[in-house]
């Protein structure tokens, strides 16, 4: 999975030392809640079972967030695919994981070869519902840092 960062956020002048490692862990708690409804609501736009969408989870470590979907849960293996895509003229992925998809479907596991192919020859174009989740809160960062600085007295 791609990793986002976030910096550039500039903090009153009124917030003390004392005062940054809770403004912080506030900040990061309400941050991981955003990041990870909006992955799910952006997974869930394009769901086949949405258990996609039901894996991504939040963890808030320190001074770090992490928001993805753990490498042991099913939906691991194909959770980058879905974020970045594939990319055209590459190996087709293999029939074993297309035949849940296909009975979903309606089609034939007869045909499974031949979306394999088509796959692999076309690509797939990525959702980005991870992408799009960090920009949400990007512009949301100022005002969680305002609310989160009202809450504690801070300004």
């Amino acid at each position: 999975m791609p990793v986002y960062s976030i910096d550039g956020f500039d903090l009153p002048a009124t917030l003390t030392l004392a005062d940054f490692p809770e403004v912080l862990r506030r900040v990061n708690a309400r941050a991981a809640l955003i990041v990870q409804r909006e992955a799910r609501d952006n997974a869930w736009a394009f769901r086949d079972t949405g258990a996609l969408s039901r894996s991504i989870q939040a963890r808030v470590e320190d001074m770090t967030v992490t928001v993805s979907v753990p490498s042991n849960q099913p939906t691991a293996a194909y959770a980058n695919v879905m974020e970045m895509g594939r990319t055209a003229g590459r190996a087709p992925p293999p029939v074993s994981a297309l035949t849940g998809w296909l009975r979903r479907h309606g089609v034939s596991e007869e045909y499974a070869y031949v979306v394999a192919r088509a796959i692999g020859r076309r690509g797939i174009a990525g959702r980005f519902y991870m992408r799009r989740a960090y920009e949400s809160l990007m512009q949301q960062m100022p005002t969680i840092i305002d609310t989160v600085m009202r809450q504690m007295g801070l300004t």
